[in-house]
């Protein structure tokens, strides 16, 4: 039963025993490749552990041919057309060094998923590590739209506007994220470690309000 073999490798997976894991998935996957969902949950788990060729190799190995689990009669799509498929191959791909690809793979399945956060922020972090900050900066402002809360997303945003040496509109930012403590104490750090101190010092002196205001920010 897939689901039973789904539901073990769970359990490996809860006791840190991620070999143990890997070992049973792809067993069961050398012997039924039809088994897409299972293919992919082994490739994902292989990422999780960063043996990305491996996961590749896992990714490749799906038939062309092969449906998501929901049927025929229920419209299913070929797998390796699906956003996560493409995700997951991207990952892969980023840990094997080959970018162009997997830029590709992920605005497909951004494209294909607008919602599919996760594939978003694979590609800014990408564009932003391959220098391409104003299109990092663009996809990072699109993302707010999709998880306006999530303090990472405004700390990218003030980041790379301070890379660009656009210290108002960082300083703006900062203005406009969440008050919440880890947000403020990581920003006011990245002004501090840029030797901007009258914007670190008007931002901790917000942070110091908070009730919950550490230390080190006095």
């Amino acid at each position: 039963d897939p689901q039973l073999i789904l539901l073990l490798a769970e359990i490996y997976i809860v006791h840190k025993q991620n070999d143990k894991a890997i070992s049973m998935l792809s067993s069961y996957v050398k012997s039924n490749p039809e088994k897409g969902d299972i293919a992919l949950r082994l490739a994902e788990l292989l990422l999780k552990v960063k043996r990305y060729a491996e996961a590749n190799d896992v990714l490749q190995a799906i038939p062309p041919n092969t449906v998501t689990e929901e049927g025929p009669e229920a419209g299913a799509v070929k797998l390796r057309s699906t956003p996560f498929y493409q995700y997951a191959k991207a990952r892969a791909l980023l840990g094997m060094g080959q970018t162009d690809q997997a830029e590709a793979l992920l605005r497909s399945a951004i494209k294909e998923e607008p919602e599919f956060i996760e594939a978003w922020a694979e590609l800014a972090f990408l564009l932003e590590k391959n220098g391409r900050l104003a299109e990092a900066l663009e996809l990072y402002q699109s993302m707010l739209d999709l998880d306006r809360e999530n303090t990472s997303i405004w700390l990218r945003i003030v980041n790379i506007n301070l890379k660009l040496n656009q210290v108002q509109r960082a300083y703006n930012t900062v203005q406009q994220g969440p008050p919440e403590l880890s947000f403020l104490m990581s920003a006011g750090t990245l002004f501090m470690n840029e030797k901007l101190y009258p914007q670190a010092e008007s931002i901790f002196l917000k942070l110091v309000q908070l009730p919950s205001a550490p230390d080190e920010a006095f």
